[in-house]
């Protein structure tokens, strides 16, 4: 049913994809930890949901998707956007439940658009743009964004949500 070749260069790649999955994982629940004040003992729980979920997407993705080496688990852009916006909106003094509901509304018409854009064949068309250039731009404005926001996750620092 499934004809896997293991070669040594597909083995090193896979390490090294593990590697950075995992670190990308890794860093996820102390940075939410820390942004949302949540107590301590709730970070094994998060760490164990970010590697579930992560760990049924890529077992998802090799048995029934792409087959390519691509990044699943908790995406920087998306979890960074949130925490941006959940951060700036709470700052406001916007309760926490009308965020999460905002976001929640917001992420489903963005898969819902996904779709769309994947079953009406536009992915190619719209592929064009991101050329090589846009591409390392794109990558040097999220890298420069996420840096705050993972060291302050990492060291434990305040993120200035109100209290409310």
């Amino acid at each position: 049913m499934f004809n896997f070749a293991v070669s040594r260069e597909s083995l090193l790649s896979g390490f090294q994809w593990f590697f950075f999955i995992f670190c990308n994982t890794v860093v996820v629940p102390p940075t939410l930890l820390s942004a949302f004040q949540l107590p301590q003992s709730s970070l094994l729980t998060l760490t164990q949901y970010a590697f579930l979920a992560t760990a049924l997407a890529c077992f998802a993705q090799v048995f029934c998707g792409h087959r390519r080496a691509i990044m699943e688990g908790p995406g920087g852009l998306w979890w960074g956007t949130i925490l941006t916006i959940t951060l700036g909106e709470a700052s406001r003094g916007t309760p926490i439940n009308d965020i999460a509901t905002s976001l929640a509304v917001g992420i489903a018409l963005s898969g819902v658009l996904t779709m769309l854009i994947g079953f009406s064949g536009l992915g190619h068309r719209l592929a064009r743009l991101f050329t090589p250039s846009v591409m390392v731009l794109f990558m040097l404005m999220l890298g420069a964004q996420l840096t705050t926001i993972f060291f302050k996750g990492m060291l434990g620092l305040p993120f200035g949500i109100a209290d409310p």
